[in-house]
Formats: C-alpha cells, structure tokens, sequence
C-alpha cells in the first residue's frame, strides 16, 4: 500500500525524527525562555526552538530500531512539558519531556551561540528549574534530500 511504502522511503534517508513546533508555537517557547530571569539572549545567537530529536540516524542498528519504531507515529500529536533550562556558553535549550529521546536529557534547543551548534545542547550540565508550561509539537521526520 502507499501507506507502506511512504514508511520505507522515510526509512531510506531520514537525518532525524523529533517532535516538531510550528512556527507560532516556536516563537512562544522562544518568548517564555528569553524573559526568564537571567535569561536575555544575545542578538548575534542564531534562533532555534524548532524540535526536540527524539532519534538521530547515526547508523546504528539502534538508530534504525527507533527509526522503525517511530515511522508509524509520523503526524502524532504531541504535549511536552518544559521543565528546566539550562545554559552553556553555547547553546541555550530547554530539558522537556512526554515523549521519549534517545538523547540523555531529552530537550529543545532554544540558540545557540556564533560558535556554537543545536548539538552542544547535549553538553549543557547547568540546568535549572522553571515554572513547567506545555508544548505543542508533532511527530515528523526530517529527510535528506
């Protein structure tokens, strides 16, 4: 069926697969996280805010595990909750969950700096507590082209 076979091209070329945001509920998170106290991002960080990974397909078999596991959910809603930011001279991210990651601390990255990059986010150690607020994402799928 065509449902199959859209599975197995996801399949062939994914980079990753994360809970997606929209471009208003990117812009909200971002929003809540630079008003936080001691929290001002400076304007030469690049934005980011646009997902949490929840696999990266680094060829493992593990990867693909996941990736075949995830597939059939592509299009699912999903609610995460933010509860901790946390920063490095880096990245900005925030460490969420609802959905599982197979990143240690599940998170979205929020900027990063001109020399960092969104993967720096795994970094962070300096993680504190916020005031918890949902998030509004879906499952997808980021292909190579």
């Amino acid at each position: 069926t065509n449902f199959i076979k859209l599975q197995l091209n996801m399949l062939e070329n994914w980079i990753y697969f994360g809970v997606f945001l929209d471009a208003d509920e990117s812009e909200r998170v971002y929003n809540i996280i630079n008003s936080l106290p001691g929290i001002d991002i400076p304007d030469d960080w690049r934005k980011y805010t646009g997902h949490m990974t929840i696999i990266y397909n680094n060829k493992s078999e593990i990867a693909q595990a996941w990736a075949k596991a995830t597939a059939p959910r592509v299009g699912e809603d999903v609610l995460l909750k933010a509860t901790h930011v946390g920063v490095s001279d880096k990245a900005i991210a925030i460490r969420v969950n609802g959905e599982m990651s197979a990143n240690a601390i599940p998170h979205i990255t929020i900027a990063c700096s001109p020399i960092g990059k969104p993967v720096d986010s795994n970094k962070i150690t300096n993680w504190r507590k916020i005031v918890p607020f949902t998030i509004n994402g879906k499952i997808d799928v980021l292909q190579d082209k």
